[in-house]
Parts: structure tokens; sequence; C-alpha cells
């Protein structure tokens, strides 16, 4: 796919039978780092997804999402827990559940500049303030050394559970 990481060294065991198909064992190497996941389709009483991943040391060399707000480089690494019920892809979206972890270390948040936020914090004459915090926001970069986040799913909403990071120079946030 256009604009994503490819898959290296990619193996995987397919089962099927009346009751279930399931892609087991599923390995790969991507972004430097390694994927491994499960996929099980079943059948009765419906049909229901559930999908088991771990990735560690991926590493990232540009734009995640391509945000304003994005992380730019680091080494990501997480896994997820994920399930839904349905025939079609509106119904797993909808019946999306289940969990997530991220983690990340050596990283660069750009489009947040966190040392000039903290500068602005300490001003005491509001326009002052509201102007250094609407600079700080407007670019720049913040290195990070950590970060932790874990992430639920329920109905198709995803909902940030708990997150923390800590930048360069001690900055802590979560």
């Amino acid at each position: 796919i256009e604009g994503l990481p490819a898959l290296s060294r990619l193996s995987a065991s397919l089962r099927a039978d009346a009751a279930a198909w399931r892609l087991m064992e599923l390995r790969a190497g991507l972004a430097g780092g390694e994927l491994q996941a499960a996929l099980t389709v079943t059948r009765e009483p419906g049909p229901r997804l559930a999908l088991e991943g771990q990735a560690s040391g991926l590493l990232l060399s540009g734009p995640l999402l391509g945000l304003p707000l994005d992380l730019s480089a680091g080494t990501l690494s997480g896994g997820a827990r994920l399930r839904a019920e349905g025939a079609t892809p509106a119904a797993w979206r909808a019946s999306l559940a289940g969990e997530a972890s991220l983690a990340l270390r050596d990283a660069v948040l750009t489009g947040f500049d966190a040392p000039a936020a903290a500068a602005a914090l300490g001003l005491a004459e509001p326009e002052a303030l509201r102007a250094g915090l609407a600079a700080a926001l407007a670019g720049g970069a913040t290195p990070l050394a950590r970060g932790e986040a874990r992430l639920d799913l329920d109905a198709g909403l995803l909902r940030l559970a708990e997150a923390r990071l800590l930048a360069e120079g001690g900055l802590a946030l979560g």
C-alpha cells in the first residue's frame, strides 16, 4: 500500500475448518522492527473476528499521521487485542472492542515546542502568556525520552485510557 512501510520476512500459518478460519503465527519485519499477530474468524453463532498482535522496535522515520501535531521520529512498540462481530465492514466498525497499548522512546513530537510552552506559563502578563502559548503550539519540536499510552475500544469508539510523556529536560505530562 502506497505510503506504508513494506513488510519483509512474512510468514504465517493458515488453518480453516467448518467453524473457523485462523491466521496464526503471523510474523513479519516492519519498519526495522518485528510484527506478530493472529486473526481468527468464527462463523457461529454469527461472524466474529478476533485479532491479537504485538509490534516491537518499529522505527519512525517521518511524520506518523501527517497531522500538525505528530510524531516524526522514534521507536514504537505496542500490542492490541481486538474483537468485532458482523458480516460487513460497517458492522465490524460499529462493534469493535478491545484494548491496545503503545510505548515510545527516543522520539520527536513536531508541532509543539514544550520548552517554549513551559517558559510562557511562567509569564505574569496575560497577553504575553497567550502569545507565548500560541507560539509554542504553532510549531517547533519537542524531544521525548519516552511515552506510554493505553487505549480502550468499545462499540467502535476509541478512548484514551491513560497516557504519559517524558520529554528531555524532565518535562512530564500524564
